[in-house]
């Protein structure tokens, strides 16, 4: 083969890599160092994308080992901050709390299963909280109508004031609304005081009766 063949073989090769890029596939400058592929690795874990085999193929030949251990590391070192972070958000009483008392407000049945990812230390704080939190969910529910009397005696129905809404802050944002939640870099808040929030599979959803299953999130009134 001849030297401007080779030039037309390895220009063609280049381009079906460019054009077969991952849209979360990083770039030379982003990946080609072990920090930066440390840093990669946690962001991608961190944000529920899933772990690349080869983040290396954009670099050099002779940083690729080190830009691949450094990617592992960095993905493992991600996803264990995520599992501390989602522990401390659906683990422990104040957490278990939350959810009960969002679900008996919203009159949903008791749930009875702690989730998976929390500790066995946590599980008997959780399910107290939880507990505790649906009983008080349950007396407090958001009455759907107030009934006043006019001067001639007769009813009228005025809407109930909605409860006040939950004010969560991160990431240089604030966002305000119910059932809110804080993930992948994200805050999202839902817009009826019967709606919430949960987060999976680097996703977010908000709405009515939201649930995982499968690798999707579906509501039964998505927002």
């Amino acid at each position: 083969m001849s030297r401007s063949q080779r030039v037309l073989v390895s220009g063609a090769v280049l381009f079906l890599l460019v054009a077969c890029r991952h849209p979360f596939q990083p770039t030379q400058a982003e990946v080609c160092t072990y920090d930066k592929a440390v840093r990669v690795g946690e962001s991608h874990a961190m944000s529920g994308i899933s772990q690349f085999g080869n983040v290396s193929y954009v670099c050099a030949i002779d940083v690729r080992e080190e830009v691949d251990r450094g990617y592992d590391e960095g993905y493992q070192q991600g996803m264990a901050l995520r599992l501390e972070n989602e522990r401390a958000r659906v683990c422990g009483y104040d957490a278990g709390y939350k959810d009960g008392a969002n679900d008996g407000q919203r009159g949903v049945a008791m749930q009875g299963q702690v989730p998976d990812v929390c500790t066995a230390a946590t599980i008997a704080e959780t399910e107290r909280g939880y507990r505790e939190g649906y009983t008080f969910g349950m007396e407090n529910k958001p009455a759907q109508v107030n009934v006043t009397m006019d001067h001639s005696g007769h009813g009228i129905l005025k809407p109930a004031a909605r409860p006040e809404e939950e004010c969560i802050e991160a990431y240089g944002q604030k966002e305000c609304g119910y059932g809110c939640i804080e993930a992948y870099g994200q805050l999202r808040c839902a817009t009826e005081p019967n709606h919430r929030c949960i987060e999976a599979y680097g996703q977010i959803a908000c709405g009515l009766n939201c649930t995982e299953s499968f690798g999707e999130l579906s509501c039964d009134e998505e927002e």
